[in-house]
């Protein structure tokens, strides 16, 4: 299985990837999703998104994708990552807009 960058110029074999993380890269004013590799001393970048809760997102989307198995996963956009994280909390709100209301039982 593969996980191609977000910029769409490097192509990585995820049977070699040992952890995804996150790590703040003040110098480009964004949040990068880092890889280690087990056979590299050094981390590469996946790709940067503009916030942490955008990182963590596309994290969890691609968490999701390997779980689907497919030959090749793309990193998500910066686009892509909004609109999920504005569905997902959607999904969390009543057919108003309010949030739900959880009524604890016994």
């Amino acid at each position: 299985m593969w996980i191609l960058s977000k910029q769409g110029k490097e192509l990585f074999n995820l049977n070699e990837i040992t952890n995804l993380y996150i790590v703040d890269a003040r110098e480009y004013r964004n949040v990068a999703v880092r890889a280690s590799f087990s056979h590299k001393p050094k981390d590469l970048n996946l790709g940067e998104y503009p916030s942490y809760e955008m990182a963590r997102e596309a994290i969890r989307m691609i968490c999701l994708l390997i779980s689907r198995r497919p030959e090749v996963i793309e990193m998500p956009t910066d686009e892509s990552v909004e609109i999920s994280m504005r569905d997902r909390d959607t999904k969390a709100r009543s057919a108003t807009g309010k949030k739900t209301v959880r009524r604890g039982g016994s």
